[in-house]
């Protein structure tokens, strides 16, 4: 999959926690940035972008096997800043943004088309150091409509068919339906009212990027453990929306594709009997008396000797995931622990979230794997799961 992120807007209501400390880990990925430099933007101003694509760019481990960036500039024409593979030490990368000045003359033309065609010809392109099989990523940042709008779209169209999925980021009032023509899809439009507020958006930024490519160096079975049954239906739906909205941006496949499966394990599912078990009154009743309340030790249990299993769907090649939403005290808290010793030993990272004011933080850290400030998340209610979602989406995918 290829994947290209144009910077011409910029939405900050995206459900995000701003702030997140954003890591993606070791996942490569070449990023192409194209960035407006024309007349009517101040010098300040072209300074506050050099510093968006900066901070945007910590966020990655930069090198020959991990994230690869080049950049151009653009105005009246194209200026190539330098290549993919022209900077592979962080260091000396944002030391070269940094040094980047305006070369544009007043008066002159926005040709955001020219940006657009030499992206697709040229620097995103094996002879600079593209690479196959890693997310390919171009960010354009824009502050302005372009000056050619049929020319703008055709450019973009281009760059599309070329296998790239386009985000579209910008600053002011820009066309809209321009911004939505030059993105592979309105919701990857992007827009923010002045260029102090780029620092905003990049941690949606990484979070998008991050994400967009989990499960293609790895692939990953997903699984959710929720702990709502004595919470009540209303709940349980919350903590079902809250894995929805964390899977919604996973490449979901299936045992045949190298990407992202996800599962579910709740306490109302396990044991029970079938219809052939008992045949008398008496037998049933016994049989009802018999039949085990679970806890979530069993929860995890029924996870480890029964979820990841080639029967139930899992793949042997596939790196094991649990995220599991804890919403109420263990009432045995040696017998879990042992649940969750005996998942990690079988391979299983497992993230926890608590849920209100139930969750004791020592017992959590029993079940979530190390480093914990990475795998154990916390929210007062399940409404509140939402405003941890994109934050548990990214740390889910690292070296995935």
């Amino acid at each position: 999959m290829r994947v290209a992120i144009l910077l011409v807007s910029i939405l900050v209501q995206q459900g995000v926690v701003l702030g997140a400390n954003v890591d993606c880990g070791s996942n490569p990925a070449d990023i192409g940035f194209v960035v407006d430099a024309s007349w009517s933007i101040y010098p300040g101003n072209f300074k506050l972008m050099t510093d968006f694509v900066n901070n945007f760019i910590k966020t990655f481990e930069i090198g020959p096997e991990a994230t690869q960036v080049g950049l151009l500039t653009f105005s009246e024409s194209v200026k190539r800043e330098f290549w993919l593979n022209e900077f592979l030490d962080k260091s000396a990368l944002v030391k070269k943004v940094s040094s980047l000045r305006q070369s544009d003359t007043e008066g002159s033309s926005t040709q955001t088309h020219l940006g657009l065609d030499y992206m697709t010809n040229q620097l995103m392109t094996s002879a600079h150091g593209l690479r196959d099989g890693v997310p390919h990523i171009v960010i354009v940042l824009t502050d302005g409509n372009s000056t050619h709008p049929p020319k703008t779209s055709a450019a973009a169209q281009r760059l599309k068919a070329a296998g790239h999925s386009v985000y579209a980021i910008g600053v002011g009032k820009l066309y809209r339906q321009e911004l939505d023509g030059i993105a592979s899809d309105p919701s990857q439009v992007f827009l923010v009212d002045t260029f102090d507020a780029l620092s905003e958006i990049k941690e949606i930024l990484a979070i998008k990027v991050c994400v967009k490519a989990c499960g293609e160096r790895h692939p990953a079975d997903v699984m959710f453990l929720v702990d709502s049954y004595r919470s009540g239906d209303l709940q349980t739906k919350k903590a079902l929306d809250f894995m929805g909205q964390v899977s919604s941006n996973f490449e979901i496949g299936d045992a045949s594709d190298s990407q992202i499966q996800v599962g579910l394990v709740h306490e109302c599912l396990i044991g029970g009997f079938n219809f052939k078990k008992y045949s008398s009154k008496d037998d049933l009743e016994a049989g009802v008396e018999r039949v085990k309340v679970h806890d979530f030790a069993d929860v995890i249990e029924y996870m480890t000797v029964r979820s990841f299993t080639v029967d139930e769907g899992s793949r042997p090649n596939a790196k094991r995931v649990a995220v599991a939403i804890i919403d109420s005290k263990f009432p045995d808290t040696k017998k879990v622990k042992k649940a969750a010793d005996k998942a990690k030993a079988n391979n299983i990272e497992i993230f926890a979230i608590g849920v209100g004011a139930g969750n004791n933080y020592r017992e959590l850290t029993l079940v979530a794997s190390s480093p914990v400030k990475e795998h154990l998340f916390t929210v007062d209610s399940y409404d509140e799961l939402t405003n941890i979602a994109e934050e548990l989406k990214v740390n889910v995918c690292k070296d995935l």
